[in-house]
């Protein structure tokens, strides 16, 4: 198979696959179409048929992680079989890790440009906080009263208070504010303070 038979059909994710090694190396400043099309060997005009401007390529990536982050929630909650303490400490764990390993990619999933302007990288988001209550079901009283207008409901609040409070400890450990050993620790306070059932872990 040729070269151009080969971009031609996995040139989209070829060049995905870039952008997130650029991310990690050089942060979202270091992301440049036109290189990422030498690291792919192709034209400088090639990526722009999957990617016509910059802010495609940055929506795409968002968007990928979102459901990254979404199918690891689903087979964390798998593995754990019902067990929701574990189930807990998992998706926790996971969502911790991949802050760590794409701290610039989380940034940009999360950034209000993505967030107002982009819908696939909105349904993407939707996706990820849906698959986060199932995570706090256990906790939140069902069924609840509706909310008043412009207040948030109990499982809403509970979806943003949790993913607020994880996204926390990874960019504090990331900052270099927290050890790598206190992670387990801290996963299993929060725990506590969602109602999950955790007990800190026996060192």
């Amino acid at each position: 198979m040729s070269a151009r038979a080969f971009h031609h059909g996995n040139l989209r994710a070829e060049i995905l696959g870039h952008a997130r090694a650029t991310l990690r190396e050089a942060g979202e400043e270091g992301l440049s179409l036109r290189q990422l099309a030498r690291d792919a060997g192709v034209s400088h005009a090639a990526p722009r048929r999957h990617f016509p401007e910059r802010q495609d390529l940055l929506n795409a990536l968002a968007e990928q992680g979102f459901d990254e982050l979404t199918a690891s929630i689903a087979e964390q909650l798998d593995r754990a079989g019902g067990d929701r303490v574990t189930a807990f400490r998992a998706v926790a764990r996971s969502y911790i890790d991949f802050a760590i390993r794409d701290g610039a990619l989380m940034t940009l999933m999360f950034s209000a440009k993505n967030g107002t302007a982009a819908v696939g990288v909105s349904a993407a988001a939707d996706r990820f906080f849906a698959a986060v209550g199932t995570i706090v079901a256990a906790v939140v009283p069902s069924p609840s009263a509706p909310a008043p207008s412009g207040v948030l409901s109990d499982a809403l609040r509970a979806q943003l208070l949790l993913a607020s409070t994880l996204h926390g400890i990874a960019s504090l450990l990331c900052a270099g504010r927290l050890d790598a050993s206190q992670v387990d620790e801290l996963i299993d306070g929060v725990g506590q303070l969602f109602g999950v059932g955790a007990q800190p872990a026996v060192k």
